[in-house]
């Protein structure tokens, strides 16, 4: 057997073989195409000859193609959580690495799992032939219940692909943990807060000295006698005596300013 170079590939030599009557065709197995042959038309020579060598018939030949058999296969080798323990309502970053173990550049899908759940799929372009790409999940743990769940990750199935095992992974763990705390509105800024208590201790402090001064001021009125100032009579001015008091005031006022009788 030789290949499109017309290099030999192998010989295959059968000694003493009995073919009985009628047979037609007879299959020698033994011959395998090596990997060093070159891509192309290859050629198969067949002879036939008694003990003593003599050919019992002209040669005869036939060809066959020689192809390069390209393989297609895409796996997921890895599955790594940045956390193995979370809190609801946070998020987990899952990488995924995918490796092409084929002969051709490959564009695939690759997925990630908690449990059977889908987290996403992101798509994988242009993987050059053993090569190896890391791809990062975000897990939002929001409506996710408390418990243990297993991650995983699946790689599309490429056109001719036949090993397709290595095209799922599955390999660890996150806890989802149970929150006793209530959840967080919103966090005021620290200065924010300071100053507002600021603002209501000085609002305190203000209300506490106009009611201490009120009642000072209450207590003085209290306790000071009512003085009555007699009006000043003055000298050369023509005075009057109230009807009811008996007192003097000028005779310019109507009433007497010690007892507000009227006076005409």
């Amino acid at each position: 057997m030789y290949d499109d170079l017309d290099v030999l590939l192998g010989v295959v030599v059968r000694e003493n073989v009995d073919i009985p009557p009628g047979v037609t065709v007879y299959f020698i197995e033994d011959l395998l195409i090596p990997t060093s042959a070159y891509v192309g038309v290859g050629v198969v020579r067949a002879n036939a000859y008694d003990v003593l060598g003599a050919a019992w018939c002209p040669e005869v030949t036939t060809t066959f193609s020689i192809i390069m058999l390209i393989e297609r296969d895409v796996a997921v080798i890895n599955v790594v959580p940045s956390t193995t323990e979370v809190s609801p309502c946070n998020v987990v970053n899952i990488m995924v690495v995918v490796r092409n173990e084929g002969d051709i550049t490959e564009t695939f899908d690759a997925s990630a799992y908690y449990n059977s759940a889908l987290i996403g799929t992101l798509p994988v372009i242009s993987l050059p032939s053993e090569s190896e790409r890391t791809l990062t999940f975000g897990w939002s743990t929001s409506c996710v219940p408390s418990g243990v769940y297993t991650l995983s990750a699946v790689a599309s199935t490429v056109p001719g692909e036949t090993d397709v095992e290595d095209n799922t992974f599955i390999d660890g763990t996150v806890e989802v943990r149970p929150s006793h705390e209530p959840p967080v509105v919103s966090e005021l800024p620290t200065w924010f807060v300071w100053l507002v208590v600021i603002l209501i201790a000085l609002a305190a402090a203000s209300l506490i000295i106009s009611i201490a001064l009120l009642f000072y001021v209450r207590k003085r009125k209290r306790d000071s006698p009512t003085k009555v100032v007699d009006p000043v009579i003055f000298e050369g001015r023509k005075n009057k005596t109230c009807i009811e008091c008996g007192r003097d005031f000028l005779d310019v006022r109507t009433f007497c300013p010690h007892c507000f009788a009227y006076n005409g």
